[in-house]
Formats: C-alpha cells, sequence, structure tokens
C-alpha cells in the first residue's frame, strides 16, 4: 500500500473553499504579527501542580496571512513512547446569551427579553484555533516564521492511500480526529496522543477565525507529559475540586497588543511575539473576568452589568468590534452590548 501527501492543488482548493468560513481572509498582514509562526522541536514540559503548568505556559499571537491561506502556529516533537498533552486557548472566553428551551422566550414588564436571556458576550475578541496532530511524515504544511515568506502553510493531515487494487482513498491521518479538538470559536481544544519512541510529530494549530475588533489572535498553550485528563485534575484540585470547564485550565492567553516579546521566549528562540509563563502581558482585568467566567459561586451576568456601570463612570464606552482607545473614549469591554439582545414587539 504506497501513502502520498495530497498535492499543493487541492490545498489550494481546502484554502479558497475556506474563504466563507476565514473572516481574517483578504485581510492584509499586520506589522509585528506573524500569519504563520514555528517554534520549532518542543519537548514536554513535566508539570506537578497548577503554578507549574501555568509557568510553562507559552502564548504568542496570529493575525492574518494576507493570502486565501488561514494562518496559524505550528512545532515538532519526537516521541518518547509515552503520553503527551497538547492543551491551546485562544483569546478569550465566549458563551451563549440565551439559556432557556425553546418556548421560554417570554417578555418582561419593560418589553425587555425573559429570564432566559444572559447578558451577551462580546464576541469581537475571540478566535478560534483548531488543533491537529499528526506524524510528521504526513504533515501537507510549510515550515516558516519570516512574515514575508510566503510559502509558509499551515496544513493538515489529509493523505490519499492506494489500494491494492489501484484505488485512491482519501485518509486524515490527524491523531485528535474525534477528540476534544476542534471545540468551537473560543473554546479550548486539547489532544492525549499516544507517541512512538523516536517518530517525529507535528502540532499544526489553524487559525480558524481572528477576533474582529482587531485582526490579531493571542493565544496559550501547553504542551506537557502525561495525558490531557491529568493536566486538567491538576486544576480541579487546585480549584478545590468544585465544577469547572476546560476555559479554567489555561488563563491569561488575552494580551496587549503590541507588546515585545518576552526574555524567555526570546532566548528558547521562539517566533515573535511569544512569551513564557509570567512575562506575558496580560491584557488588564482579563484574569479577573476569567476567574469570574470559572468561578460557580459568582454570577457573570453580575460581573458584565458592573463592568458595564464602571466604564460608564469613567466617561469611556466600550469598544465592541474594533480596538479600544481610550484617548478616543473606548475601552476594551470582555462582556457584550446589551442591546444586541432581541427585543419583542408589544
Amino acid at each position: 500500500m504506497m501513502v502520498s501527501p495530497r498535492n499543493l492543488m487541492v490545498l489550494a482548493a481546502v484554502g479558497m473553499t475556506g474563504c466563507m468560513s476565514f473572516p481574517n481572509l483578504g485581510q492584509q498582514p499586520i506589522d509585528g504579527v506573524p500569519g504563520v509562526a514555528h517554534f520549532g522541536t518542543l519537548t514536554p514540559a513535566t508539570v506537578a501542580s497548577y503554578e507549574d503548568a501555568q509557568n510553562r505556559a507559552v502564548f504568542g499571537e496570529v493575525g492574518p496571512t494576507g493570502t486565501s491561506f488561514a494562518g496559524g502556529f505550528t512545532f515538532d516533537f519526537v516521541g518518547t513512547g509515552e503520553q503527551v498533552c497538547i492543551w491551546v486557548d485562544p483569546e478569550i472566553v465566549t458563551w451563549n446569551s440565551y439559556l432557556g428551551a425553546i418556548g421560554d422566550l417570554v417578555p418582561a414588564e419593560d418589553g425587555a427579553p425573559g429570564s432566559a436571556f444572559a447578558y451577551p458576550d462580546n464576541i469581537g475578541d475571540d478566535g478560534d484555533i483548531d488543533l491537529r496532530v499528526g506524524q510528521s511524515v504526513f504533515y501537507t504544511g510549510t515550515v516558516g516564521t519570516d512574515l514575508e515568506e510566503a510559502s509558509a502553510r499551515i496544513g493538515n493531515f489529509l493523505v490519499d492511500i492506494t489500494d491494492s487494487l489501484g484505488n485512491t482513498i482519501p485518509s486524515d491521518l490527524d491523531l485528535c480526529s474525534g477528540t476534544a479538538a476542534l471545540g468551537g470559536r473560543g473554546v479550548p481544544e486539547l489532544c492525549t496522543i499516544d507517541t512512538i519512541e523516536g517518530v517525529s510529530y507535528t502540532a499544526a494549530m489553524q487559525a480558524f477565525s481572528v477576533p474582529l475588533d482587531d485582526f490579531r489572535l493571542s493565544y496559550g498553550f501547553l504542551f506537557v507529559e502525561g495525558g490531557c485528563d491529568e493536566l486538567a485534575a491538576l486544576y480541579s484540585e487546585f480549584a478545590g475540586n468544585k465544577f469547572y470547564t476546560k476555559e479554567c485550565v489555561l488563563q491569561g492567553e488575552g494580551l496587549i497588543p503590541g507588546s515585545e516579546s518576552g526574555a524567555a521566549a526570546a532566548q528558547a528562540g521562539f517566533p515573535t511575539p511569544s512569551w513564557i509563563g509570567g512575562e506575558a502581558p496580560v491584557i488588564p482585568g482579563s484574569r479577573d473576568f476569567e476567574s469570574n467566567f470559572c468561578d460557580d459561586n459568582i454570577d457573570l451576568q453580575t460581573f458584565c452589568v458592573t463592568e458595564a456601570a464602571d466604564v460608564e463612570a469613567r466617561g469611556l464606552r466600550c469598544a465592541w468590534g474594533e480596538p479600544a482607545n481610550e484617548d478616543e473614549g473606548t475601552t476594551r469591554c470582555f462582556c457584550g452590548d446589551p442591546s444586541t439582545l432581541p427585543r419583542l414587539a408589544d
């Protein structure tokens, strides 16, 4: 049986059919923000606590490629015969503002929607990253860190397998297919890989969409020994074994645009811009927002109402769908515009 990567014509077709799905396609590259970044060959970190995991997290930014291809970032690793976990979290969090069942849409006395609606999310600051992992020999993408290197492409693990009868059968050799990878917009994606000792692997994180407010997507990722369930257990223990979602395991991935790379990331030879652990330039207030989102004892509705009141008291307005600029009277808000919720006719 013969295995060969799909040719570039197929890849081009895949890229073009994604035009309706990738809102960053057609956007020009952003100075200082790579469309495709490669972190080289990494070794999985050994983490014994949640604090260890946070200190070993890697953060970065990607933006539009200026081509018909979506951007993203990659890294390689060599199998040890043991399990490894890749956990990637795109900027920032997202939720569905409608929490009721069909038929629950009942107007309140003031004409506002009924209690089935929660405060809306700010959809302008969310992005989506799709995680794929496979043996490097089957990876169809190309590596590049230079913004001017047009040959850099995020690929996949689709190959054509020719059987003994001469039939060509498309096959997806993505080891994360059907797992918790491909989790949706703004949702972390994770994958446990049972590695083969000495075999080279590639992890490809494709920026399926970037935030609509500035077209630059910040992210964080963890590459650690063991399964992803073990990593989640570290957070559960840290949080007192209370209920949590996978959004809570990696926090602080909302980064201040235009920040210089961290010293530790530069020393590691990581692409610009990137950061390791506590050197990440986290957007003020975003950690508090994520902590509130992750705490099942806190009503996120209350946080959002307080955020809106604070912004108004400062004489500012929320920058929904556009970059924040306090000199122009706008600021970053993590919750959305309540006026976008449905209103019912009397």
